[in-house]
């Protein structure tokens, strides 16, 4: 599955010069994953609807029995990200990372 990383997001606090992307991208992962009978699925994160001037973020998550879906699209719409608009596209790829690090929790039947 795609993610984004610590080391996706630009360091520096200050930008001289765009960042760049090379070009216009989206991304979208989809898995399905089936648990043993003796599990629980008993918390997935919430779905997410990120939207920015630079791109989108959504995940979705699915229930159903002992499977679990999960769906995940980045869409970044912007090739070059001006200086000025850095510490924004930043914050952007923070809420991505911290919906990428989210848990689900599985616990198992007594």
């Amino acid at each position: 599955l795609s993610r984004v990383d610590a080391e996706d997001i630009p360091k520096e606090k200050v930008r001289k010069y765009p960042v760049d992307n090379r070009y216009a991208y989206t991304t979208e992962d989809e898995v399905t994953f089936e648990f043993p009978e003796d599990l629980i699925i008993h918390s997935v994160p919430e779905d997410q609807q990120i939207e920015s001037p630079y791109g989108s973020f959504q995940t979705g998550y699915r229930i159903d029995a002992n499977r679990l879906s999960y769906k995940r699209t980045k869409t970044i719409t912007q090739r070059l990200i001006q200086p000025d608009g850095f510490e924004e596209y930043k914050a952007f790829l923070g809420k991505i990372y911290k919906a990428d690090h989210s848990f689900v929790v599985l616990t198992r039947k007594n």
